[in-house]
């Protein structure tokens, strides 16, 4: 999971310590998962696009990884597990680490998070893009302020394609229930509880200097 964003993805099958593994896994899916947001923005082929996958790993020339301990954090990736354990509950297998699991994300950044320092409540998915976009993109600001409601959009398409009733009140369950658990979990006080957070944007500066 993201620090900032709190965008996350789900991972099936990779051997303990085998971090070449499993950083592949995460930037290969990390860089589809946005590619479909920008073919879907109509910026999919675009110069600027390839500049961004151009940039990452000159950013990021080896990975990093750091335990550290954050309560909401924690509690944002608590709720992702419980979902991922639902579905996988419900489907009867675990998903494989290309497609079934990239659905999986899709699904799950959408749903809706709320942090301390955030006034109104928002969408892994939305902030992430626009983070990945402002970082590495080449995006001009006229085209950064359509981004989101470009993202509300595709959550009405997304709502209108649905015609059973109730699966529409059982996504608006969970998305309550979500808001709830996360109400809950920024009103608590900061722990310092282990956990495996892989922030991507954290040694930016230092990479930069």
């Amino acid at each position: 999971m993201h620090v900032h964003t709190r965008y996350a993805m789900v991972f099936c099958g990779v051997k303990k310590g085998d971090w070449l593994e499993f950083t592949n896994l995460l930037v290969e899916r990390l860089f589809n998962n946005l590619h479909f947001f920008m073919e879907e923005l109509g910026r999919g082929e675009d110069d600027s696009f390839r500049e961004m996958f151009n940039c990452f790993p000159a950013h990021h020339p080896r990975p990093y990884f750091c335990q550290r301990g954050d309560r909401s954090v924690q509690s944002h990736i608590n709720d992702v597990a419980w979902q991922f354990e639902d579905r996988v509950y419900q489907v009867g297998t675990l998903p494989d680490n290309e497609f079934e699991s990239a659905s999986f994300d899709e699904w799950v950044n959408s749903l809706l998070r709320k942090t301390k320092v955030s006034k109104d409540y928002f969408c892994p998915d939305e902030e992430m893009f626009l983070q990945w976009a402002s970082h590495y993109g080449q995006l001009h600001d006229d085209e950064l302020r359509l981004v989101r409601p470009f993202f509300s959009s595709l959550r009405c398409q997304m709502i209108d394609s649905i015609q059973d009733e109730a699966k529409i009140a059982e996504i608006q369950a969970q998305m309550e229930m979500v808001a709830a658990s996360m109400t809950d979990g920024t009103s608590q006080e900061k722990a310092t509880i282990p956990d495996h957070v892989v922030d991507l944007f954290a040694f930016k500066s230092d990479v930069k200097h």
